[in-house]
């Protein structure tokens, strides 16, 4: 590893700059006595502004890696030992300063040689997330729940405007597609895409999670929204909004989910469509609306928040990341062998959801009757889902439906009687790590059955 003398004169450049920006946060705090929170975005949209110049100023990660690891332990050693009170001094929970230094690191490797990439996650990290937090805090006045904490609604909104801002600027600047006709059109919309769904990520984030999934985020869908075209970024546009608009009537009025549950759902059935296909995504669609529809009938008192509904959509969402990175590298067999497994996930998290309202609406039922109940539930969904997607020509055959639905209904069967039902909402994340072990399980035993020639490989698009 060989260190240059610019290298060397850019880091020290860096560091200086943001070291003085933490001496003005504490002379702020300490001479002006402002609340934490106003300290603490100085120092978060300030330290973006300054990472700005990383790519400018220096050309070796490694240099990036030794200076985000010094800023790292600089953060950690000061909230362990009590100082830089400007950053730490907050009544919420929060690793947001530990990220900070992380995130960027990461963005500086994976947005190497595209810096407008680079710069918009940047901008949405520094400036978008300090506009949603202050205007929030200040003019806040709707608020939903996220787990523990609350934000507002007119917080939200600024974080839009905000991080439409600061993407489309970068893209004009930068204009990557100056050879392509249209090219402000796909700058126009793919901000907009960006700014929904990371204004969604911003939503969902808790304990500081923002400072790595906001720019992470808009990092990923700044890169797959440049490898579609402008009639394919109209479609996911106007899909993602009417998920959202359709999502939150039917979780509003039915009261099934609450808000942060709401976009969690609304996120992955737009990444499933993103990184797979409409096929994908139509699982967590019917899942979604079935859900409803049984806790309406059985008249459920819960709302599912964001922990339920993220243990619900993890095991698949795996499943359809490594799908993804298969595309990227051509792999198309392994994209399709993929579906199989993923399908079988879904449908058992959507098994084991329904089955969980049933039996808890049931009283003290036996556990002859919680296996019926699980049975009658897995057979029922299974039909359902598997029935629309042999209408699309996605089920290859008989056998291989069967095969699904018997590794489904027989796990959803051992969920219920070795994981009793409860409400999601006051259990304890053992209780969602065994029935996600189940989901993977039973992608697994779909997965063997493929490669035994026992089933045959779905046909998703």
């Amino acid at each position: 590893m060989t260190i240059s003398s610019q290298d060397l004169t850019g880091a020290s450049i860096i560091a200086s700059a943001f070291l003085a920006l933490l001496a003005c946060a504490e002379a702020w705090r300490y001479w002006f006595k402002p609340p934490t929170e106003y300290t603490r975005k100085l120092v978060h949209a300030g330290g973006g502004l300054i990472a700005l110049g990383l790519p400018l100023l220096v050309s070796s990660h490694w240099v990036v890696l030794i200076l985000a690891a010094g800023m790292g332990l600089l953060f950690v050693a000061s909230k362990r030992f009590g100082f830089l009170a400007s950053v730490h001094a907050i009544e919420r929970k929060s690793r947001g300063a530990e990220y900070y230094p992380v995130v960027i690191y990461l963005l500086f490797v994976l947005a190497a040689g595209e810096p407008w990439k680079y710069v918009a996650a940047v901008l949405n990290l520094a400036v978008a997330d300090a506009s949603a937090a202050m205007i929030g805090k200040r003019f806040g006045r709707i608020k939903y729940r996220v787990a523990n904490q609350y934000k507002s609604l007119e917080g939200s909104i600024a974080f839009y405007i905000a991080s439409f801002v600061v993407t489309f600027g970068p893209m004009l600047w930068w204009n990557p597609l100056r050879e392509t006709p249209g090219a402000w059109l796909h700058y126009f919309l793919a901000a907009h895409l960006l700014a929904l769904l990371v204004t969604c990520f911003e939503a969902v984030s808790q304990d500081g999670q923002d400072n790595l999934w906001i720019p992470l985020g808009a990092l990923f869908v700044l890169t797959k929204t440049f490898q579609t075209d402008v009639a394919d970024l109209w479609v996911q546009n106007l899909s993602f909004a009417g998920i959202l608009l359709v999502a939150m009537a039917v979780a509003r009025y039915s009261r099934t989910f609450e808000m942060a549950g709401v976009l969690i759902f609304c996120l992955s059935s737009y990444g499933c469509w993103a990184m797979g296909s409409f096929d994908w995504a139509l699982p967590i669609f019917i899942g979604f609306f079935f859900y409803v529809g049984v806790c309406s009938w059985l008249q459920t008192t819960w709302g599912l928040q964001i922990r339920a509904v993220t243990w619900a959509v993890i095991v698949p969402f795996a499943i359809l990341a490594v799908a993804n990175i298969s595309i990227q590298y051509e792999a198309w067999d392994t994209y399709r062998f993929m579906y199989g497994p993923f399908l079988a996930a879904a449908i058992l998290a959507l098994t084991q959801a329904v089955v969980n309202v049933w039996i808890c609406s049931t009283s003290q039922p036996s556990a002859f009757v919680r296996v019926a109940q699980a049975s009658c539930g897995a057979v029922l969904i299974s039909g359902v889902l598997l029935g629309v997607l042999w209408g699309r020509g996605v089920v290859p055959d008989v056998e291989s439906a069967m095969v699904l639905l018997g590794v489904v209904t027989s796990l959803a069967v051992l969920s219920a009687v070795f994981n009793r039902a409860a409400n999601p909402e006051t259990v304890q994340h053992l209780w969602f790590a065994r029935r996600a072990l189940l989901n993977a399980v039973a992608a697994g035993l779909l997965a063997a059955t493929q490669w035994q020639g026992i089933s045959s490989i779905w046909s998703a698009t």
